[in-house]
């Protein structure tokens, strides 16, 4: 499974890819809290594509390069890469 972080002063934002279920997910939780507000693309509903979801990113996380993130994310989908990282503006952590 990918995880790309994108927390910020509020709120804890996950995007990434799961191959188990074949779909990008989005979670966002308050900091600090243990379960999500949001998860989407969790079983009930799977997301071929990661736009509506970086949308969600876009609303609650830190600032990032939309292209960007959504170039490391079809690479996660095309390689089933595991990994755990950040987008910063345009930058990949």
């Amino acid at each position: 499974m990918s995880r790309c972080v994108l927390d910020n002063r509020e709120h804890e934002v996950v995007i990434g890819w799961d191959p188990g279920i074949c779909s990008f997910f989005v979670q966002v939780l308050h900091l600090g809290a243990d379960e999500p507000f949001i998860w989407k693309g969790n079983g009930g509903s799977t997301f071929d594509t990661p736009d509506p979801l970086i949308d969600i990113a876009e609303r609650y996380g830190s600032p990032f390069d939309r292209n960007v993130l959504r170039q490391e994310l079809l690479k996660d989908q095309a390689g089933q890469l595991e990994r755990n990282y950040s987008v910063h503006g345009t930058e990949v952590w």
